[in-house]
């Protein structure tokens, strides 16, 4: 043992009620406990007065570019239109309409139903740039260039709210972003970089 270890002989029953014995327990957490009981206060106090004074139906609902709610039936302009499409997915995902429903692609026909905008100048007046097949593959018009243009492909509603692209046209879109990264990344100053680091490790 070194010398600085000092050995404690303890008896069994000094343990037997906690190492602390009624005389020497007291309430130490006042101030916390308090804190806490005011925290809890004030916390039911912002939920009562948001839901008084806000507008819960925003917070479940989607919301297009122009910060348009869809379906609100206060507004004229999207009160017929209850569903978020998001009409650019290759170049800008913040490009979205709410539309009065979701586009779905026909095998039958090879098209994709067409698309009905509240705010019309968000979906090219409803007219596509280019249409996709269930596949992901181009049926019509030309690839996206612009985040103004609007494409149509196949969508599955979802929570009654949102028109999602099938898993096929997510994978497509996913291979585009990482080809349009990584040639991004082959460019310019960040590939010199990127080269230079290579190089040199």
């Amino acid at each position: 043992m070194a010398g600085d270890d000092k050995q404690v002989d303890l008896d069994v029953n000094d343990l037997e009620n906690g190492p602390y014995t009624e005389a020497n327990r007291e309430c130490r957490d006042m101030l916390c406990c308090l804190l806490f009981i005011a925290g809890l206060c004030a916390m039911g106090y912002l939920a009562v007065y948001g839901y008084t004074k806000g507008n819960t139906y925003v917070i479940y609902r989607g919301i297009d570019q122009d910060g348009n709610v869809c379906g609100d039936l206060s507004n004229a302009a999207t009160a017929a239109f209850p569903y978020l499409y998001l009409t650019n997915i290759y170049i800008d995902v913040a490009r979205r309409a709410c539309v009065a429903s979701c586009p779905v692609y026909t095998a039958s026909t090879n098209s994709v139903s067409s698309i009905s905008c509240g705010v019309s100048s968000q979906c090219n007046t409803n007219t596509y740039t280019a249409t996709y097949d269930s596949s992901g593959n181009l049926i019509s018009g030309a690839t996206p260039t612009a985040s103004t243009d609007v494409m149509g492909y196949d969508t599955t509603l979802v929570l009654d709210r949102l028109c999602v692209p099938n898993s096929n046209m997510f994978t497509s879109v996913a291979s585009a972003i990482s080809t349009s990264v990584s040639n991004a990344l082959q460019q310019g100053a960040l590939a010199d970089f990127i080269n230079d680091i290579k190089n040199n490790w």
